[in-house]
């Protein structure tokens, strides 16, 4: 679980920096625990949208690894990682319904269709 002001710290982050944060979430791969921060850039308009980078992902990388050691300095070991949204995202909250605004998606139903 994601304490809220750790969230909020991180929000603040990325806003900062011309981001928003579409999801923190803890994940399992192999035997690594992994914190991951998935970022939208925040464009002028909806046709406007700008593209997130390497260097940006490494960039609020940098930034937001301070804020991880005073949330979570009893935490086991863990990578963290800064990473775009594409695809493979799930829309779980209305901000990131809200963050999908004019962007291509995917749509499963609980059938298994897809378009």
């Amino acid at each position: 679980m994601i304490a809220p002001a750790l969230l909020e710290d991180v929000q603040a982050i990325c806003a900062a920096e011309g981001f928003a944060l579409y999801d923190l979430q803890w994940l399992k791969e192999f035997d690594s625990s992994i914190l991951r921060a998935s970022i939208s850039a925040i464009g002028t308009s909806e046709n406007n949208k700008k593209s997130v980078s390497v260097q940006d992902c490494s960039r609020l990388n940098k930034l937001i690894a301070p804020i991880l050691a005073l949330h979570l300095p009893d935490a086991k070991a863990y990578h963290f990682e800064v990473s775009s949204i594409g695809l493979e995202y799930s829309i779980k909250t209305k901000a990131q319904f809200q963050l999908s605004i004019a962007e291509t998606i995917k749509v499963k139903t609980k059938a298994k269709t897809s378009f």
